[in-house]
């Protein structure tokens, strides 16, 4: 698959090799990145069990084939932090672990990397810190803006006032919201499926050193530390990115449901292999900050300037909520829209009392407007033909139908309650 840069030789060599680029010369970009189309757009999502399904995403998109490393985060520092009001660094970035080092006094600081850990992925960094660094590669790195661009963050503090802010529309460098990153991780394109794990496999992944050898990851504390960016060069996604599994985990833009929370993906050096799996998703406080906790950016297609809703082509900031008429209903993507319910796609829309559909953990004591009501077309499991023949028939019912077991239904199958 190819892959395009973003810079020019002459940066991109200069940062590869660890030399500090001089921000003054920020019409050439001083941060550079590989990256892989993932296309397919429109695909099928992953069921991961009972409400869960990852992966569904209604267009192309790019993402870096590494994590940000610790050179390049350190540009950003000084580009961006020489009194740093934001937080942007965390002091356990030059402990074990980090590779990033803070000299100076405030008002005139500077940074650089630990030799020998130029390319190992930077850590620790919030989600915060993740948007600002995307904000500021969106906006021509250099002196480009912290607080606007891809994202709005609002208030001048390191936790914005708006913590729960949205990818804004024309947005070309972001951070990969979960579905965007578990698609790049784990579906192949190519054959239309999904592999357990981000190595194009079924097979749990082999925790080693760094080698060429397929199937292999810094996992299980194999390598002692984290590893430069790419040391598994026999062990890409199925499409073509790298270290998904293990070495850091990193930051997805999906929120939980839980106050602000935030997705993470990937597991860390430390992580059991059998937990770099595509079911595994964790989420943690958006200001949460902790070794081995990094992230990766992602990019519109080729030289696309942004969105615009009505051309047919469902673009990476539009979604089936902001632009129907461009994207589809995907199961998956993570927004309860058009048909999806709590019966169709518990993946995107959480059970909720009072929306007329008894699912989940709901029942007549918990949810008594939603389930047990003699009348509803259902037939509830508190009910049965003598207590409510309205809706417990011995008649069958066809596809599509509401129900609540298998004998209703004429196929002789009830799922997610309908009749399938």
């Amino acid at each position: 698959m190819s892959k395009r840069s973003l810079a020019v030789l002459s940066v991109l060599a200069g940062v590869a090799l660890g030399f500090p680029v001089e921000p003054a010369r920020a019409q050439a970009p001083v941060v550079a990145f590989d990256w892989v189309t993932v296309g397919d757009p429109g695909n099928a999502c992953d069921p991961q069990g009972t409400g869960r399904c990852f992966g569904a995403v209604g267009y192309s998109y790019r993402i870096a084939t590494r994590e940000v490393t610790n050179v390049q985060y350190a540009a950003f520092l000084n580009a961006k932090a020489a009194s740093d009001p934001l937080g942007l660094y965390n002091p356990d970035m030059a402990a074990a672990g980090g590779g990033i080092r803070r000299s100076g006094s405030p008002g005139s600081y500077t940074y650089s990397t630990i030799a020998g850990r130029e390319h190992m992925p930077a850590t620790p960094v919030s989600y915060f810190d993740a948007l600002r660094f995307a904000n500021w590669l969106h906006n021509g790195q250099g002196d480009g803006d912290t607080e606007t661009g891809a994202y709005t963050l609002i208030g001048g503090t390191p936790k914005p006032s708006n913590s729960l802010l949205d990818r804004n529309a024309g947005a070309t460098v972001f951070l990969p919201t979960d579905a965007e990153w578990y698609k790049a991780a784990h579906y192949d394109p190519g054959s239309a499926a999904y592999y357990d794990y981000p190595t194009g496999t079924d097979t749990k992944v082999v925790c080693s050193t760094p080698t060429a050898t397929p199937n292999r990851a810094n996992c299980g504390s194999a390598a002692g530390d984290f590893t430069s960016a790419g040391s598994y060069p026999g062990s890409p996604s199925p499409n073509g990115t790298f270290d998904q599994g293990g070495n850091a985990s990193e930051w997805t833009d999906r929120l939980i449901g839980i106050e602000d929370h935030r997705t993470i993906r990937g597991g860390t050096s430390g992580t059991a292999p059998d937990r770099l799996r595509g079911q595994i998703l964790e989420y943690d406080d958006p200001s949460f900050e902790q070794t081995g906790l990094g992230f990766r950016v992602a990019s519109l297609e080729g030289d696309a300037g942004g969105s615009e809703c009505g051309n047919s082509a469902c673009e990476s900031t539009e979604d089936p909520l902001n632009c129907p008429s461009d994207c589809p209903h995907l199961c998956g993507d993570g927004l309860c829209s058009g048909p999806e319910d709590a019966l169709t796609c518990p993946a995107d829309c959480p059970e909720r009392c009072g929306d007329g559909l008894c699912t989940g953990n709901e029942n007549a004591v918990r949810c008594w407007s939603d389930c047990g009501v003699c009348g509803d077309a259902v037939c509830d499991p508190s009910e049965n033909q003598t207590s409510c023949a309205a809706d417990c028939t011995p008649s069958c019912k066809p596809r599509s139908s509401r129900c609540a077991q298998d004998s209703e239904c004429c196929s002789g199958g009830c799922r997610l309650r309908r009749c399938r």
